[in-house]
């Protein structure tokens, strides 16, 4: 099971509220806890690929000034952490420049991502091979299109 944290901070001096996350792994049992992301990237959202070898997740979904959101994808036990998209920094000012790639999740066949692009006053559903390549714009709209998820459940 994976899945992320976020540990209690005050707030900073200049009063902003300061969020971060990470991604850990835990057996099903309660066992076995391994943090596999730093703080620093501010990971959530993971996915596990079908075939359980890769995890996805995005990065930086807190929209701080100065973060990046990105999708990012890593082996299951948290080594080879390779970024898929490459949003710019959000500016001081980022709620008129919000561009974040977020929510990640595999297809069924583990060859796809499907993630959510949130892009000043709209919202894309974009998908794109495993490694990164081949982004393809699926839904765009003026409206918020969130958490995407491929249908098949079990």
């Amino acid at each position: 099971m994976a899945f992320k944290a976020r540990p209690v901070r005050a707030r900073s001096p200049i009063r902003e509220r300061v969020e971060t996350r990470d991604i850990f792994r835990v057996n099903v049992d309660g066992t076995g806890i391994q943090q596999l992301t730093s703080f620093k990237l501010n990971a959530s959202d993971p996915d596990w690929s079908p075939d359980g070898s890769k995890i996805v997740f995005d990065s930086g979904d807190a929209g701080r000034k100065g973060s990046k959101g990105d999708i990012y994808v890593m082996a299951a036990d948290g080594s080879a952490q390779t970024p898929l998209t490459d949003t710019p920094l959000l500016p001081n000012n980022f709620e008129s420049k919000f561009n974040l790639a977020n929510n990640p999740v595999w297809s069924p066949s583990g060859t796809r991502i499907m993630y959510t692009q949130f892009k000043p006053r709209r919202t894309q559903l974009v998908v794109m091979d495993a490694d990164g390549s081949a982004k393809r714009v699926l839904i765009s709209r003026n409206k918020l299109v969130n958490k995407v998820d491929w249908g098949v459940h079990p």
